[in-house]
């Protein structure tokens, strides 16, 4: 059956995943909600009998308005799944009656453009616009219209949940981000802590450290993360016995050793993206207690 070979002759679809959304739209077909705004001279229900032509044309839930801005008070009051807009309802351009309607639902909002002519002349300016589809009501049957609406749907809902993970896990990433800094910092937090508590002779802080061990000390700790960390050189015995000699020579209290380290650590690992994050910290943390192994032994052991 032609849909409509006029329409007067009727008288007329959440992470949790868009995999879970496929799963259940595939185990049982969902009613589908519609808003359709209806051009001056559509006859009145020619779409409801267009649609019960086919057998699941039942599926359907139809909200018919005469006007954009009560198709738009729609939209604010609930969402629908796809949108339906006769092209003579509205003397607005294409971009700005696709961009109207989304403002009122979503970015993603499903948008069927209707026509009663039999070319597809007008198509281009309305897909360019965003339009789900451009379909001239001579040439559709009532079965391809609702082809249309269940693709539709299913595109604007794969959009939407995309957008929903895409959220959670920027989200996610800038929680994990924010905690790898926050376990930095009270690291920072206790060695300060500890250097306040311990006694005579009270350790010297690294700005009483001479300068020149200083300026030697902090490449040599940062260099030696360098190569553990970001060149992935994995045999650093050497180096290590040879900071480790370092830091005995120059006989650094503990705690400068630990504050210096955590700050070039902790500047390694920022800006990087989580899980590059979490293996500088992670990694380094290795590194560091091998070289408190290092340290703390006999010399050259």
């Amino acid at each position: 059956m032609a849909f409509s070979a006029a329409r007067w002759s009727w008288t007329a679809m959440a992470l949790r995943t868009v995999i879970e959304s496929a799963q259940a739209a595939s185990a049982e077909t969902r009613r589908l909600s519609l808003l359709y705004l209806a051009g001056a001279e559509s006859p009145p229900d020619w779409l409801s009998r267009a649609l019960s032509a086919e057998p699941d044309g039942s599926d359907f839930h139809i909200t018919e308005v005469m006007s954009l801005a009560a198709m738009l008070e729609q939209l604010r009051d609930a969402p629908y799944d796809v949108c339906l807009v006769d092209e003579d309802a509205s003397d607005r351009v294409a971009s700005e009656l696709i961009g109207a309607i989304r403002s009122g639902a979503n970015q993603h909002q499903a948008v069927i453009v209707l026509s009663d002519r039999d070319t597809r002349q007008h198509a281009a300016k309305y897909l360019a616009a965003g339009a789900a589809a451009y379909l001239s009501i001579p040439r559709t049957t009532s079965a391809e219209l609702i082809c249309h609406l269940r693709r539709a749907e299913a595109t604007a809902s794969t959009a939407l949940e995309r957008d929903r993970l895409q959220g959670w896990w920027a989200q996610r990433g800038r929680q994990d981000q924010q905690s790898i800094q926050n376990l930095l910092h009270d690291e920072q937090t206790l060695v300060k802590t500890w250097q306040e508590r311990w006694q005579a002779p009270p350790p010297r802080t690294l700005a009483e450290v001479d300068d020149a061990i200083t300026q030697q000390l902090r490449p040599a700790c940062r260099d030696l993360l360098e190569a553990y960390l970001l060149l992935g050189r994995e045999d650093l015995a050497d180096d290590v016995r040879s900071f480790a000699i370092l830091l005995r020579d120059t006989e650094l209290p503990l705690a400068c050793l630990l504050e210096d380290y955590l700050f070039a650590l902790s500047s390694l690992a920022t800006d990087r993206g989580v899980r590059s994050a979490r293996h500088v910290v992670d990694r380094g943390h290795l590194l560091l207690l091998e070289i408190l192994l290092s340290w703390t032994g006999k010399a050259d052991a």
